[in-house]
This record gives structure tokens, C-alpha cells and sequence, in this order.
């Protein structure tokens, strides 16, 4: 007993050593910056087996000066940890859990399970191809490279399709709504019918390369195949059977955020730069038209809170419990590694079908991360079958983010009994 006594006590000075070194090295950096909080008031029903959370998070968000966060853990189909912290704007309102977030690019895991949920229902296969999914909705004369007729529903899903790579933002943004005659701003189908007049940067299924228009694509896909828009349909046939009911796609401009929402120009840090819709103003603070959330739906759009996405990925992570809306056979498809991974040279990672995929011993850890100005947002399913995200209004580190996160999963003795799922979704079916 003895003996074990002494490794508790130093696997626990490791891991406050680890994370005194993680926030040190993060507020020596953070140049000077104005402190936003002190400590971040923490909102949401304490969980005393899951304390390490509150404690990485608060460390962090002091280190980085973030003004607000959510952050949710589940285990075994359960809600075990739901927390809101800090302020969700310049009012100083707090963060709940059920306050939404920008979630950037991990909105991309939501289109791929409604792609996947459409391939179970065989309304697609992801051996279709795309533009021939697609061909009434773009002009098949206007394609100048031929290889565009080779891309794979599965080639999207992967960032290996070779779609071009182009900024949709500031100039470009202009550009590609002059040149597409858009009425008035672009839109994702003013994109697609842009990115087809483009040559493809590799052959399809040749070279990993992440790629944001893959999804916006994908989007398209989800639009033909079910006759729906994007947002309603995984609405409709995803979340609100799920019993979550207030996410949704964001809106660019400020004035038009949702209620729940919160702000990101809390930071005096926030940069200026040149407006999208430059008719109604030239220079904005980047999270409010550097880009367009409308034309990101698909690939970055969603809002969302931590337990909103937590829920999402519970029934989509390969257990049996609550019952997957996708097989075993298609989780196994989906995470498989493929013949393009990030690095020839590296088989322990790889791009799955949406999910990235890390080896961890003899199972793997499922994530997504999400970058916008303002905006930091991470979800993983973990080998040992936790599903935790964390989504920030400001700018940290995100990889210190995580460590830390890591730090707060390993400390876990006990899992709550707890599910908060019933009273924060009672409208699940």
C-alpha cells in the first residue's frame, strides 16, 4: 500500500509540474495584454470527481486572458460535466453552459456525420461522384480541368480531393462575387461555381492537403441529395432528435448574433481589417466580417455550447451506448487509416472521414479543432472512451489548451454517476 501511496503522490507532482510549466510558459508570452478577468466566475452544477477541469480551465483562461469559455465532459453516453466560465461580452454577462460559441472547423464533423448518416439511409455512397451529384446545380462547360470528374464523395471527406485552396476572405471574397455576379454577396454556391473554373492542385486521392472547400462542397452534396438546405436538414434529422435545439448556423455581422451567443471583441487585442461588405463599412474587427460565417455553414458556421457538441459526438463515437446513428461497420470505415495520411512518413495519425485520428496504444483518440479570430474550439473522443470540448472566446495557445486538458482527463479517479443530459436535452427523441 505503501508503495502505491508513493506513485499517486508522484504521478500527481508530475502533473502539477506539467501544468505549472503549460501556464507559466503561457502568461510570459501573452505580451502585456490587458487583464480581461481575474478569475473567471464559473457557472453550472459543480462535479467534485471532475474538480481538475475547473481548475486547468480557470488556470488557463487567467494565463491567456480569455474572456469566456465552455467546456463539457461525457462518458458512456452520459453528461458527467457541463460548466460555463467568465463573461460572454463588454456587458460583462456571464457564460452558462448553455451559451453559444463559434465553433470554426468543427462544424466539419457535424457535415461529415450527416454525409454518413446519408450513406447508412444508401442515399449516397461515398464512391459517388461528386460533381455528377451535383452536375444540375453547376455548369459542367465551365470546368477546366477534367480531373474534377474523378473527386469522391470520400475524397472530400478526406482532403484529398485536390480541390484549389482559396481565401474567401477580404479581397478574394470580392473578387469571386464580381467575377461570379453574385446579386449581392457571395454565397457557398457562388464558391463552388468559382472553385470548378480552377485547376485542381493535385490528382484526386494523391496527397493529404486540409482544405476548407471540401466541405463547403460536401454542404452542396447534403443540399441535393435530401432536397433541404444544409442547416435544416442536419437540424431537422440530426440535432433536434438528439434533443439539441439551439444550434445553429452563426451570422456574420454583430448585429445580427444570436441572443445566446457571446462576443469576440471582448479583447483589446482583436484586429482591424478590411470588410467583406465594404457598402456598409470598410475596416471591422475580423470576427465581424474579416469572413463570412454564411459561406463557412458547412466547414466553420455552427454555434453551439460545449455540451451541444459533447451531445452530438455521443452518438457518433463507435459505442453502443446511446445507440450510434451510424453502424459499426461505417465508424470503422470512417476512422480506418487511409492511403494518404498527414505524413507518408507518420502512421500514427491520420485524416479519417472528418474525424483526425491519433494512435494511442492499441485504440486511438477521435478530434477536431476549430481556429476563427476570437474563437479556439477543440472536441476529442478519447481511447478510453471519454468525449470532452472545450470552445474559448479569445485567443489562446490552443495545443497549451489541450495539454492541459489532457492533464484534467488523466487526474480523473471516479466517474460521476450523474447525466446531466435529461434536464439540459428533455426534448430528445
Amino acid at each position: 500500500m505503501a508503495k502505491n501511496l508513493c506513485l499517486i503522490c508522484f504521478v500527481g507532482l508530475v502533473f502539477y509540474g506539467l501544468e505549472r510549466e503549460v501556464l507559466s510558459e503561457s502568461a510570459s508570452i501573452k505580451n502585456n495584454q490587458p487583464d480581461i478577468i481575474k478569475k473567471p466566475i464559473i457557472s453550472g452544477k459543480p462535479v467534485k470527481d471532475l474538480q481538475s477541469f475547473d481548475r486547468v480551465v480557470t488556470g488557463a483562461m487567467v494565463a491567456w486572458n480569455i474572456p469566456g469559455g465552455s467546456v463539457a465532459v461525457a462518458k458512456n453516453g452520459k453528461i458527467i460535466y457541463a460548466r460555463g466560465f467568465g463573461i460572454a461580452d463588454n456587458n460583462k454577462t456571464q457564460v452558462f453552459p448553455e451559451t453559444l460559441f463559434r465553433v470554426a472547423s468543427v462544424s466539419k464533423i457535424i457535415t461529415g456525420m450527416a454525409i454518413l448518416k446519408l450513406k447508412e439511409e444508401k442515399k449516397l455512397s461515398l464512391e459517388d461522384n461528386a460533381l455528377e451529384i451535383l452536375k444540375n446545380t453547376i455548369n459542367k462547360q465551365s470546368i477546366v480541368d477534367q480531373e474534377w470528374n474523378h473527386i469522391k464523395v470520400k475524397n472530400l471527406l478526406r482532403h484529398d480531393s485536390g480541390v484549389p485552396s482559396i481565401d474567401c476572405g477580404n479581397s478574394n471574397w470580392l473578387k469571386i462575387a464580381t467575377e461570379e455576379k453574385a446579386e449581392k454577396h457571395a454565397t457557398p454556391q457562388t464558391i463552388l461555381s468559382y472553385l470548378i473554373k480552377q485547376k485542381l492542385q493535385n490528382k484526386p486521392g494523391l496527397q493529404y492537403q486540409y482544405n476548407n472547400n471540401n466541405f463547403l462542397i460536401l454542404g452542396r452534396i447534403i443540399e441535393q441529395v435530401t432536397g433541404q438546405k444544409y442547416e435544416q436538414y442536419v437540424k431537422d434529422q440530426i440535432l433536434r432528435p438528439m434533443g439539441i435545439m439551439n444550434m445553429k448556423i452563426g451570422k456574420t455581422l454583430k448585429k445580427d448574433k444570436d441572443q445566446m451567443e457571446v462576443e469576440y471583441d471582448i479583447s483589446q487585442t482583436t484586429q482591424s481589417v478590411r470588410s467583406i461588405y465594404p457598402e456598409d463599412e470598410e475596416f471591422v474587427l475580423a470576427p465581424y466580417g474579416g469572413w463570412s460565417m454564411e459561406v463557412a455553414e458547412a466547414y466553420g458556421g455552427w454555434i453551439a455550447s460545449a455540451a451541444d457538441i459533447v451531445r452530438f459526438v455521443t452518438f457518433f463515437d463507435g459505442f453502443e451506448e446511446p445507440q450510434d446513428f451510424i453502424s459499426k461497420s461505417t465508424w470503422n470505415e470512417m476512422t480506418k487509416i487511409p492511403s494518404t495520411p498527414y505524413n507518408s512518413a507518420d502512421r500514427d495519425s491520420w485524416q479519417g472521414l472528418s474525424w483526425r485520428v491519433t494512435r494511442n496504444g492499441e485504440d486511438c483518440n477521435y478530434w477536431h479543432s476549430g481556429v476563427f479570430d476570437e474563437t479556439r474550439a477543440k472536441v476529442v473522443r478519447t481511447a478510453d472512451g471519454y468525449i470532452w470540448c472545450f470552445i474559448f472566446n479569445g485567443n489562446p495557445n490552443q495545443d497549451e489548451v489541450d495539454s492541459l486538458m489532457w492533464l484534467a482527463h488523466g487526474e480523473i479517479k471516479k466517474i460521476p454517476f450523474e447525466d446531466l443530459a435529461p434536464e439540459m436535452f428533455p426534448n430528445s427523441q
